[in-house]
């Protein structure tokens, strides 16, 4: 109760008159005002620069004609503050619309199709939003420093597993599937340094770029209108391929890596701005790559109680029950890209 009237506080700095607080996920609560209306309230962990910078590339984002996203507006009553504290100590938190709809289908094409197209159309008006630099997230050009950082703590946990001989839950796990990792890993990083990422991103930086940077399923909402996007934390500048590796990769997840699912997120992105030969081999460099897993093992090498380890080693052992189904996927991502290339 206490925690609800805390809530219902900040909620009255947004101006708004609460009746129903609902806990949706720690730190996101729904709000329901007198006359009905609901809102999202949500706490933010972030420097205040960044939320700002984020603020201002949205409402950009929406002037370039890009709408289907739940953010504040601040034309509405309860859109003109971007946020509030609980106390000068605390986190922020920021009111967005509530979106009334429903997740999409990862394993319905007909869902697939929309959230792809969705996420092309929020891609090329990204291209256009010219926001201050300063608080920006701008991952343009570090894949290579970023994915040698997490091939280092894998090879580093594999090479103890094999030749310290512990016995381990997490070195039995890894001496029998961490060469595989590890041969993934390099194939990715293979790709990426014979690629053109470099001026991939040279270009992006000039043309423009916005990235979401979660764009899974769940970060959608399926509206009488149409899909929206939710949940802007991750919001940077980067390539929009990543994007599109997010939203292949969780919703393959849930298609047992059934290929055709990804095809149609391909396809249907394609129809609205079609991909380079360059951008496919990028995806392919994100999709190769076993960040779950090096995610995992970085998170176990910073954990300290053996409750919080035994629970990283179930998700690994989780992650490595999908690790047989990857490679004939990727065979027939490189297949595909070649016959859309050519």
């Amino acid at each position: 109760m206490q925690a609800n009237q805390s809530i219902v506080e900040v909620a009255q700095k947004f101006n708004l008159d609460v009746t129903t607080v609902d806990m949706v996920k720690p730190d996101v609560y729904r709000l329901v005002t007198r006359t009905g209306e609901q809102h999202c309230l949500k706490r933010m962990g972030y420097p205040l620069d960044y939320l700002s910078w984020m603020d201002s590339a949205l409402h950009d984002l929406r002037r370039q004609g890009f709408k289907s996203f739940a953010w504040r507006d601040p034309q509405a009553p309860q859109g003109k503050i971007l946020f509030e504290m609980a106390n000068p100590s605390d986190s922020p938190y920021i009111l967005t619309p509530w979106l009334q709809g429903r997740h999409p289908d990862p394993t319905s094409s007909e869902d697939m199709i929309e959230v792809a197209k969705a996420l092309s159309y929020f891609h090329l008006a990204g291209r256009a939003v010219r926001v201050s630099k300063k608080g920006e997230q701008n991952l343009l050009g570090k894949w290579p420093s970023m994915l040698k950082a997490r091939f280092e703590v894998l090879q580093r946990e594999v090479d103890k597993a094999k030749y310290w001989k512990g016995e381990s839950e997490l070195d039995l796990i890894l001496r029998a599937h961490g060469d595989q990792l590890v041969e993934r890993a390099n194939k990715a990083l293979e790709i990426l340094k014979k690629s053109d990422y470099q001026a991939t991103c040279k270009k992006a930086e000039r043309e423009g770029t916005l990235c979401h940077g979660d764009s899974g399923p769940k970060n959608f909402v399926i509206t009488a209108e149409g899909p929206s996007l939710i949940d802007f934390e991750t919001l940077r500048i980067d390539l929009r391929v990543y994007d599109l590796f997010r939203l292949i990769r969780l919703a393959s997840k849930k298609n047992g890596w059934d290929f055709s699912i990804a095809q149609t997120i391909v396809d249907s992105y394609c129809t609205v701005s079609e991909l380079t030969s360059d951008e496919y081999g990028l995806l392919s460099v994100w999709l190769q790559f076993p960040g779950k897993a090096c995610r995992i093992l970085t998170r176990y090498e910073r954990a300290t109680g053996s409750k919080e380890k035994s629970e990283i080693i179930r998700k690994l052992k989780k992650a490595m029950s999908v690790e047989e189904k990857i490679s004939p996927f990727l065979q027939k991502l490189t297949k595909y890209a070649k016959e859309r290339c050519n």
